[in-house]
């Protein structure tokens, strides 16, 4: 390939004139020489589309890579070096600008004149980064819609010596539950995301029921996944990928490492090894990157166990659990009940699981925006409520949760959790547990707010005794009696929540509610219930101040 007269090309506005305003006329020459004489290179003339790819390991670990999209070949490529010992260096220097959120995956473009394309590598004539010129795509690159009806394909992938052992029904039960499986990708993510997103198995251009077979010319045993996958890929026809939202490949098994799966961010593919295709906590992990999602640490990058983006599970029908509040807030799936606090603010902290029981002035997320008290990061506060979709959460459960979510880069860390108590975020904001009511809602106190201060006292408490009970142990007594030791005696001793609502208003006392068990009309004499009121009797009973303070919803006006 030779230069007669001026290379003109552009890239996104920038204007390239010549490769002589790059590089010597000996370094153009020897490069262009080296290219002629090895047809397996190919001259490097367009920005390609950078993917970070995110590859998990059967120890759990993690680890990053940087690819190139290039449209022109519509094929992917390692990012490495012309001199083999820099290729660690070059990786380094791009997963540092995707950490500091310089670069952004399947939006961020790269073009390095001299660099060339050879054995699925893009090969950079320098290590040093800055020879390379940054852009963006046209229309800012893809952004994954993570609601509405979503198509899928799962590729069953044959190589030339080794056959996958996953048969297609088996595949498509396992995604979709075509056969009856009662756990699944499909299950959890509709769960999940209270049918925000609905999950489609594909069908056309010979696909059936979401899964396909597809046989490629090449060996699996001793290879390189990517290799295999990068295979699959442009094996598989390009009408069905263009059809699809996501399109997922299961390898065979021979390839090299303890891999589990892969997945490019803010991307339509993933891959899985033989064993992981049907484990559906790494199915949504993998696909949670297609969503742009980051990874969920606390003592280590990878290990908040409170939400899927952290370990995954060789478990077939497991673990029933969700995303934690930052990965939900990006999601948006429950953003009517994502509350933005600056300030303060009091009230029910509700679990995703108890989504549906929250109201408007109720919270399923608590967000502290990035820049509230000189904070660089944003601040989430959830309730881990174990139960229903997330009743198999393997860490907190039943806890109030801090995550801290990196700005740039979308990466969350899990920094607190607390049963009760307080803890400083900032030297103005604190976050309070009030109490916690089993696995549905926490009440919780930050900053200025309290919880009290909104709470309806406008009915009253009674004056009169009641019976507690807590075991084989009764008392009859006062509601200052409760007041004197509140948490132990609003959340262990039968009736006294039920009879003292405002003294136990942190623990669920309710205005609007009858008293339970037994109240003394007069000291020392008669007992009874509000289960005694009927229609013929409303009129005298509810007449008494000690009766109507206590059945507050039976002696209602109708």
């Amino acid at each position: 390939m030779r230069f007669n007269t001026p290379l003109l090309f552009t890239v996104n506005s920038i204007l390239f004139v010549g490769a002589a305003a790059f590089e010597s006329d000996n370094e153009i020459h020897s490069t262009h020489y080296n290219l002629r004489h090895n047809n397996s290179r190919r001259l490097q003339t367009n920005e390609c589309v950078l993917l970070l790819k995110a590859i998990k390991y059967e120890d759990q670990t993690e680890s990053e890579e940087v690819d190139c999209y290039d449209e022109e070949t519509d094929s992917f490529s390692r990012i490495t070096s012309q001199n083999e010992e820099d290729d660690d260096i070059v990786q380094k220097q791009l997963l540092s600008r995707f950490k500091s959120g310089k670069l952004q995956s399947s939006v961020s473009t790269m073009l390095q004149r001299g660099s060339y394309f050879e054995d699925g590598s893009l090969k950079l004539q320098s290590k040093s980064l800055d020879e390379s010129i940054f852009s963006k795509r046209a229309g800012g690159g893809r952004k994954l819609a993570t609601s509405g009806s979503k198509k899928y394909v799962v590729v069953r992938v044959n190589a030339n010596d080794s056959v996958n052992s996953n048969t297609e029904s088996f595949l498509r039960d396992k995604w979709f539950g075509t056969s009856g499986d009662p756990f699944t990708y499909k299950s959890q993510v509709e769960a999940c995301s209270y049918n925000k997103v609905t999950v489609v198995p594909y069908n056309g251009n010979g696909v059936s029921g979401g899964a396909m077979s597809l046989n490629v010319n090449t060996n699996a045993q001793g290879q390189n996944n990517d290799k295999v996958a990068s295979k699959a890929r442009t094996t598989l026809s390009s009408s069905i990928r263009s059809s699809v939202d996501h399109y997922a490949f299961c390898l065979p098994a021979g390839s090299n490492g303890n891999w589990i799966g892969w997945a490019y961010v803010n991307h339509q593919m993933s891959v899985f090894n033989v064993g992981w295709c049907n484990k559906a906590s790494l199915l949504i992990h993998e696909i949670g990157h297609n969503w742009n999602l980051r990874h969920s640490g606390e003592r280590d990058i990878y290990d908040d166990q409170t939400g899927l983006m952290g370990y995954s599970y060789n478990l077939d029908n497991g673990p029933r659990m969700c995303f934690n509040a930052p990965k939900s807030s990006q999601l948006g799936w429950y953003s009517d009940r994502e509350i933005v606090v600056r300030e303060g603010w009091a009230g029910k902290l509700y679990g995703v699981a108890s989504y549906t029981q929250a109201t408007k002035e109720d919270a399923v997320i608590l967000k502290i925006p990035s820049g509230t008290n000189n904070k660089n990061v944003d601040t989430f506060i959830s309730f881990n409520g174990k139960k229903g979709i997330n009743s198999e959460v393997v860490e907190y459960s039943n806890k109030v949760l801090i995550h801290t979510r990196s700005y740039a880069t979308a990466e969350s860390d899990l920094i607190q959790t607390l049963g009760s108590g307080s803890v400083s975020l900032t030297s103005s904001l604190s976050v309070n547990v009030v109490s916690i009511s089993g696995s549905d809602y926490a009440i919780v106190e930050i900053g200025n707010g309290k919880y009290e201060d909104s709470f309806d006292d406008s009915c009253g408490e009674p004056k009169s005794r009641a019976e507690f009970t807590k075991g084989d142990k009764k008392r009859v007594r006062k509601c200052s009696w409760v007041a004197k030791r509140t948490r132990n005696r609003c959340k262990k001793w039968q009736h006294a929540k039920q009879f003292c609502p405002i003294t136990c208003a942190a623990y669920g006392g309710d205005c609007a509610l009858d008293a339970t068990g037994l109240i003394e009309l007069s000291k020392g004499g008669e007992m009874m219930s509000c289960n005694d009121i009927t229609d013929q009797s409303k009129s005298k009973l509810c007449s008494n101040t000690v009766i109507s303070s206590a059945c507050r919803a039976s002696c209602k006006d109708d």
